[in-house]
């Protein structure tokens, strides 16, 4: 690591700690990563299977006695500091929530096409730059979903968690990340999250309260997952048109198919790409520069 001269933290997480760098030779920026030994085999090989314009790019890995190093490309902010720090009362403008929503939605297909679910997808995983690009970040949780296993279901931030993993299952599939990409999507639309809660169960309770208590009729299998509870609240309207007031008829669309109870019935990251909501809109301009 001699070659790159540390400007400052950037991030801390539960898997490693990101720095702004400078590499000595050419002065160019970049961001670094380090893990420990053992925690970051697994996402040094999914990084650097993945090679798409909307992910963001690893440059090298460097191995050190303790840690391991992930250098990878430097975006100046991340959509969440972006939505965040908006002036009161102002939203993202919609043609850049379309065109964000694309690329990602992009970045994602391929992943799943590879047989690769990201697992934590968030605002403050998705970085962005003045040119309108975003690059999807962070493959700490990445795995594979082609083949079938246990895995845990107390993963990935609570806000962006899909409603079969905070009710326990240990099966799911990519379909976890098309429930983040709703939940991405509306949050872009509004400047506001539109799930909240600190804790599983309230997280729970305000997805329910949104978009109705699931039921075997709407979800069969439900009732049979680990931390299903039949005192669970009846609530039996779907509120999210309301809530959404900013999206269209087709946007609203679009996010009613990402946020489905069941995960069969959710919409493909292909499949969001061909939506209704992106006719007229220039494609050729969503792509990372």
């Amino acid at each position: 690591m001699e070659k790159y001269e540390t400007i400052e933290k950037i991030g801390q997480g539960g898997f490693g700690t990101v720095f702004k760098a400078r590499e000595r030779s050419n002065n160019s920026i970049v961001a670094v990563k380090r893990v420990k030994k053992e925690a970051g085999t697994g996402e040094i090989m999914i990084q650097s299977m993945l090679h798409h314009p909307n992910l963001v790019s690893l440059v090298e890995v460097v191995r050190e006695e303790t840690f391991v190093f992930l250098v990878m490309e430097f975006f100046p902010m991340d959509l969440f500091d972006q939505l965040h720090h908006l002036p009161t009362g102002k939203m993202l403008e919609p043609e850049l929530v379309k065109s964000y929503l694309y690329q990602i939605s992009d970045a994602v297909n391929y992943c799943h096409q590879k047989g690769i679910m990201h697992r934590d997808l968030k605002t403050c995983n998705l970085l962005v730059n003045l040119e309108g690009v975003i690059k999807v970040a962070d493959f700490g949780l990445a795995c594979s979903f082609t083949v079938p296993s246990h895995l845990s279901s107390a993963i990935g931030t609570l806000i962006y968690r899909a409603p079969e993993m905070l009710l326990g299952s240990k099966r799911y599939s990519s379909s976890v990340d098309i429930w983040a990409i709703g939940c991405i999507f509306a949050e872009m639309a509004m400047a506001k999250f539109l799930f909240y809660g600190h804790h599983q169960i309230i997280v729970i309770y305000d997805i329910f309260n949104q978009l109705g208590t699931p039921t075997e009729e709407s979800w069969r299998g439900v009732t049979s997952l680990p931390f299903y509870q039949t005192a669970f609240p009846c609530w039996t309207k779907n509120r999210l048109a309301k809530r959404m007031k900013t999206l269209d008829e087709t946007g609203l669309d679009l996010l009613q198919k990402c946020l489905q109870y069941n995960p069969a019935d959710r919409i493909t990251a292909k499949e969001i790409l061909e939506h209704k909501f992106f006719e007229g809109f220039n494609k050729t301009n969503a792509a990372a520069k």
